[in-house]
């Protein structure tokens, strides 16, 4: 699940720019439903474990190998994130929608793709356990500059 919370959005956005134009905005609004269930999914599953869920992407050990890792409070905030943007996506629909008269129209189709980027990023953020992802935002963060 853990994996799913990050590929979802990833491919939500993928498959939104490709067929591109009206479809980006129906793509975006059938894969919104998906990665809230999967956040309630990883918060009810970790409620009954009690114990953090981990999963390794690489054959490598924790310290240098990709992990996912999601913790008490990483998984309140996906499920929070997860809750905040489905309410974008509600709201923006009367904002970004792609005009009646064209086929395709650039902002709204940014917009949307945009969305589920920053989704899975954040979701990327929130499950990284592993010494790469932290470094590399500890090197990029405001309060330093990017090296």
């Amino acid at each position: 699940m853990l994996v799913l919370s990050i590929v979802v959005p990833v491919a939500g956005a993928l498959l939104a720019f490709a067929a591109g134009g009206r479809w980006s905005e129906g793509i975006v609004a059938a894969t919104m439903p998906f990665g809230l269930a999967i956040a309630i999914a990883i918060l009810v599953t970790m409620r009954q474990s009690a114990s953090p869920l981990i999963y390794l992407l690489s054959g490598w050990p924790p310290p240098l190998g990709i992990t996912l890792r999601a913790d008490g409070l990483s998984v309140v905030m996906i499920a929070i994130t997860a809750i905040v943007i489905c309410m974008i996506g509600v709201f923006a629909r009367t904002e970004f929608r792609t005009p009646a008269g064209s086929v395709e129209f650039r902002g709204p189709f940014a917009f949307w793709i945009l969305l589920l980027a920053v989704w899975a990023a954040l979701n990327t953020v929130l499950l990284g356990g592993d010494l790469f992802t932290h470094m590399l935002l500890w090197s990029c963060s405001p309060l330093r500059r990017c090296r």
